[in-house]
């Protein structure tokens, strides 16, 4: 239908409903047509329904319908795609904004400055419970060698090409679209963070990976970062993916725990709540807001948080996690949130 359209100019569905009362009123003062010729080699069976009607008027009527339809279709589709997308605004501050730019130079000068600090202290950790146990340890322990932990998308690689892509063509995002995106391996590195993965390793900090991108698509995303010098051939296994092991599941702690065995993990770094800690099973937004404030003394010291306004846990925590709702009742959940309080400064925890 939206091909058909050109034939007539891109005419406005207000436009076309003049158009059409023209007509029909044509059709009123002179002897009409049974149907509108220009239709017959576009729409056959559309003529050959006209046909039946009992008055030549009818058949207007029934050509102002079809395409009156296909008008609002269009204009629908071309509103979406042009304009209404629920991710236009997030995707444009992050391609160009200046102020997207900064904020991310700032998060990796600070956590460099952080590194720095937690280097010289042998008893400093990002990971509360290893943090325990460091300070329970004799001061002539054996060191663990010294690690940060960054988060892939949105973190260390931007997916905005994605984002483009589902904006233009009015979709949103599905498991199929996003992995042939991932398996083009076209990510390019968000601002600071080749710096800041040059500096750990002129430091002897190693740097690991944990991604939710799941273990088929480690290939794709290794070459990924390979292509942009943030890990080297021979430290792969630096990249740690969802169900790379049985225990590896969504939520990260799992993970965070292995390379605690290992390392000790001076800094984390990523875009969503789940990067830094557990937060449990479908947590609501207030009770991810909880959680953050419950550990708010490590914001900016050894947590460094990455801005992400296009998705993550905090847009799934509105609609209860439930991703096969239809989109449109995605995007009322997301209407109704904004009548709960915002988020506000907090007395901090005793």
């Amino acid at each position: 239908m939206a091909e058909s359209l050109a034939v007539v100019g891109p005419l406005s569905s207000l436009n076309f409903f003049r158009m059409a009362v023209r007509t029909l009123d044509l059709g009123l003062s002179y002897r009409p047509r049974p149907f509108p010729v220009f239709l017959f080699h576009l729409y056959p069976r559309l003529y050959q329904v006209s046909l039946s009607m009992r008055s030549p008027i009818h058949g207007y009527i029934l050509a102002i319908i079809f395409f009156a339809g296909g008008c609002l279709r269009n204009e629908a589709k071309q509103g979406i795609a042009s304009g209404a997308h629920e991710d236009l605004d997030a995707t444009v501050w992050m391609r160009t904004s200046a102020e997207f730019f900064a904020s991310c130079e700032q998060a990796f000068t600070a956590a460099r400055n952080a590194l720095d600090l937690a280097r010289k202290d042998p008893k400093a950790s990002a990971l509360p419970d290893q943090a325990d146990q460091l300070a329970k340890q004799p001061a002539d322990s054996v060191p663990l060698p010294a690690a940060v932990i960054l988060d892939v998308d949105e973190t260390v690689l931007d997916n905005s090409d994605y984002q483009t892509e589902l904006i233009e063509n009015g979709e949103e995002y599905s498991v199929e679209s996003f992995d042939a995106w991932v398996q083009k391996g076209a990510a390019m590195p968000l601002p600071g963070v080749q710096d800041f993965v040059q500096y750990c390793r002129e430091s002897g900090v190693s740097v690991f990976y944990i991604t939710n991108r799941s273990v088929e698509q480690e290939r794709a995303t290794a070459r990924n970062l390979i292509a942009h010098r943030l890990m080297t051939v021979d430290i792969v296994d630096h990249l740690l993916t969802k169900n790379e092991r049985d225990d590896w599941g969504t939520d990260k702690e799992s993970r965070r725990k292995f390379l605690a065995e290992r390392f000790r993990i001076l800094l984390v770094i990523g875009d969503d709540l789940n990067d830094f800690v557990s937060t449990g099973n479908k947590p609501t937004p207030q009770a991810r807001k909880e959680i953050a404030t419950r550990h708010r003394n490590a914001w900016g010291r050894s947590w460094f948080m990455l801005p992400n306004a296009n998705y993550g846990g905090w847009e799934r925590a509105v609609f209860a996690f439930d991703d096969s709702l239809p989109r449109q009742q995605k995007i009322e959940a997301k209407r109704q949130s904004l009548h709960t309080p915002a988020v506000t400064s907090t007395a901090a925890p005793k």
